[in-house]
């Protein structure tokens, strides 16, 4: 049995990369040929790793809430969006953190009527949270830097 795959194929001989083709084809019939080099997608290369994810969250969740109030799914489109569609939050993500910020005093939420009649649960920042957004931006942006230092783009921590 062969298994089908998308590969992007570039050609090696400084053709312009707006050549560049993505085709679905089988592993045994690849062309052999020097002027191509092939490169395999894998889905998982488009989207995060979900302990990335996960250590994300929380950061990423008192961010969004520092601008103002939103809602569930209001706040899922927009991480959507920022991502470029390699974070996609589920509800079984965003609503036990959601939760959990509240609980440790760090986000309030209330229930508003919509123009449409429709009732919404809306999330905001507490001065707390604001405390907290503050300290995790200089413990991300502390790893970052050492990241940086590592793979050498030369930040340095704050």
């Amino acid at each position: 049995m062969v298994s089908t795959r998308s590969f992007t194929f570039r050609f090696s001989e400084g053709i312009a990369s707006s050549l560049d083709k993505t085709h679905s084809i089988s592993k045994r019939n690849l062309p052999r040929l020097p002027m191509y080099r092939w490169i395999e997608h894998q889905n998982s290369a488009k989207m995060l790793p979900k302990t990335l994810i996960a250590a994300t969250v929380r950061p990423i969740m008192l961010s969004l809430l520092s601008s103002g109030e939103n809602y569930g799914y209001a706040i899922v489109q927009r991480i959507h969006d920022l991502s470029g569609g390699r974070i996609q939050w589920s509800d079984g993500t965003l609503y036990p953190v959601l939760h959990r910020l509240e609980a440790e005093g760090l986000i309030t939420s209330e229930w508003k009527n919509q123009t449409r009649g429709r009732r919404r649960k809306y999330y905001g920042l507490t001065p707390q949270g604001k405390k907290a957004l503050e300290i995790e931006k200089r413990q991300w942006l502390d790893v970052h830097a050492i990241l940086a230092q590592l793979w050498g783009l030369q930040p340095q921590i704050a």
